[in-house]
């Protein structure tokens, strides 16, 4: 297992957003030059992460590193009751890896 380490002087994150939504056909494919992460609060759906497809469920944590392209999977038949909590983070830094970035 991979030890992650902070430095207390350079852990600083700032949020760039967070806001809680449906996960739906709106959110087209497209990627960001800072750490995303999305948890799943309820429901289920599929996701895509660099052209990889994911089911994805209630509880589910997705953790999208920048320059990742993620959305969901276009022409799925969705579940009404799928709702996310989205968090963009940037200036995170952990010792040995680039900036925003979170080992997976």
């Amino acid at each position: 297992m991979n030890q992650i380490m902070i430095n207390a002087e350079d852990f600083n994150p700032k949020v760039a957003f967070y806001f809680r939504s449906r996960l739906d056909q709106t959110a087209k494919a497209h990627s960001h030059d800072f750490l995303s992460i999305h948890y799943v609060v309820s429901g289920h759906s599929k996701y895509m992460v660099d052209d990889q497809i994911l089911p994805v469920q209630k509880d589910d944590l997705i953790i999208i590193n920048p320059g990742v392209s993620h959305g969901m999977v276009p022409g799925l038949e969705e579940d009404p009751a799928t709702i996310g909590f989205f968090l963009g983070i940037d200036d995170l830094y952990l010792k040995g890896y680039p900036k925003d970035f979170i080992p997976i």
